[in-house]
C-alpha cells in the first residue's frame, strides 16, 4: 500500500475525529439510545426558538406597541369631542328649568380649556318663603392649570344667575401644572 505521508496537521485532525467517535460511542453505551434522541429533540427545539420563534414574537411585540400608540391616539381624540360635547350632556341631563344657565357655565368651562368630570345636580329648598325659588347646587370636578381656573371663575363671578359657593383645590404632584378643582355653583331657575 502506497500512502501518501499526512501532514502534521491531518494526522491530528484524524485522532481528534476518532476521540469524538470513540467518546460518542461510550455516551451512547452509558446513556442509551433513547437519550441520544431526546438530546436531539431538545436541539432541535432549542434551534427552532431562535430561528423561527424568536423573529415572530419580535413582530408580534412590534403590532402590539403600534396599535397600542394609535389606541392612544384614538383615546386622546374621543376625550377630545367627548370634553365639547360636555355642555350638551350636561344640560340635557340637568333639572328642568336650568338647562340656559348650565349651558353658559359648560361654555365657560369649555373656552377656558378646562376639562368637566361627573357633574352632580341636587336641588336646594329655601328655608323659608322670602328666600324665594329652589336653587340648583352644582359640583363640578374640573381639571385645568391655575390660569384656566382664575379665568374661568373671572368670568362666572360676573354671570347674573350663577353664583360660587365653594372652589377645592388638589394637585397631585408638585410638578404638576394641571389642578383638581372641585366647583360648587348655585344656580337660579331660568325665566321663562
Amino acid at each position: 500500500m502506497n500512502r501518501r505521508p499526512l501532514s502534521p496537521g491531518a494526522h491530528s485532525l484524524d485522532a481528534y475525529i476518532v476521540r469524538v467517535r470513540w467518546r460518542l460511542s461510550a455516551a451512547v453505551d452509558w446513556a442509551g439510545a433513547s437519550a441520544l434522541w431526546g438530546l436531539a429533540a431538545l436541539v432541535i427545539v432549542v434551534v427552532a426558538k431562535f430561528a423561527w420563534l424568536a423573529p415572530a414574537l419580535h413582530r408580534e411585540h412590534q403590532q402590539i406597541d403600534a396599535r397600542q400608540a394609535e389606541l392612544a391616539r384614538l383615546t386622546q381624540r374621543v376625550s377630545a369631542a367627548a370634553a365639547s360635547d360636555s355642555a350638551k350632556q350636561a344640560a340635557a341631563g340637568s333639572p328642568p328649568g336650568y338647562a340656559l344657565a348650565l349651558g353658559k357655565v359648560f361654555d365657560v368651562l369649555d373656552g377656558s380649556g378646562m376639562q368637566v368630570a361627573d357633574v352632580q345636580y341636587q336641588i336646594a329648598r329655601p328655608r323659608s318663603a322670602k328666600d324665594g325659588r329652589p336653587h340648583l347646587v352644582v359640583t363640578l370636578p374640573v381639571v385645568g392649570t391655575y390660569l384656566d381656573i382664575r379665568r374661568a371663575l373671572g368670568q362666572l363671578s360676573t354671570m347674573p344667575g350663577i353664583g360660587i359657593e365653594a372652589l377645592i383645590l388638589e394637585r397631585k404632584q408638585v410638578a404638576d401644572a394641571r389642578v383638581t378643582a372641585r366647583l360648587r355653583l348655585t344656580l337660579r331657575e331660568d325665566d321663562a
